[in-house]
């Protein structure tokens, strides 16, 4: 956690940099300077706010953080229906932390409707995918960057993930 103004920070999502890998960062301390986030921890997003030793500081910050692909399109707000802002969305349910961000689509079911790109369908397809087929077939060949050793952990993170995405598409009665 960062200190901006004497008020904890922590940035999420593309464009930002990563949350801190200081020791204090996770509640158990397996985090080390310098160590990737992912790789280090083998955990999703939300797995890493529902970890965060500072929660009350997490809470009081995340909703102010960008993650948006669209953010300066949508006037400097979230869109609430691109891939980083459903991933956005599902930290939040996962870890259990009020989402206080204003989103242009706050009802992902109206947000369907727009001819822009589908990623909330996409989502929706992958979700079942991997639900219906398992994550193996999801990722095959898609983890060619990990070690062999590492590429389970990298698999758990893949279905964790989607899994978060599920409970977050389940919510809005898109699945």
């Amino acid at each position: 956690v960062a200190e901006i103004g004497g008020k904890g920070a922590v940035a999420f999502g593309d464009g930002n940099p990563p949350p801190s890998t200081k020791l204090e960062f996770r509640k158990d301390s397996s985090f080390y300077r310098g160590d990737n986030y992912f790789a280090a921890g083998g955990m999703t997003k939300g797995e890493m706010m529902a970890e965060c030793r500072a929660s009350t500081v997490l809470a009081e910050v995340a909703s102010e953080a960008t993650s948006c692909g669209r953010f300066v399109r949508n006037g400097y707000k979230h869109c609430g229906r691109c891939v980083p802002c459903l991933v956005r969305r599902a930290s939040f349910i996962r870890a259990n932390i009020p989402d206080d961000t204003t989103y242009v689509y706050p009802s992902l079911r109206g947000a369907q409707l727009e001819n822009e790109p589908n990623d909330i369908g996409a989502v929706a397809v992958a979700v079942l995918k991997v639900e219906q087929n398992g994550v193996r077939l999801f990722t095959a060949g898609q983890l060619s960057f990990a070690q062999p050793s590492r590429r389970r952990e990298f698999e758990g993170v893949v279905q964790r993930g989607l899994a978060e995405l599920g409970v977050l598409l389940r919510q809005e009665q898109i699945l």
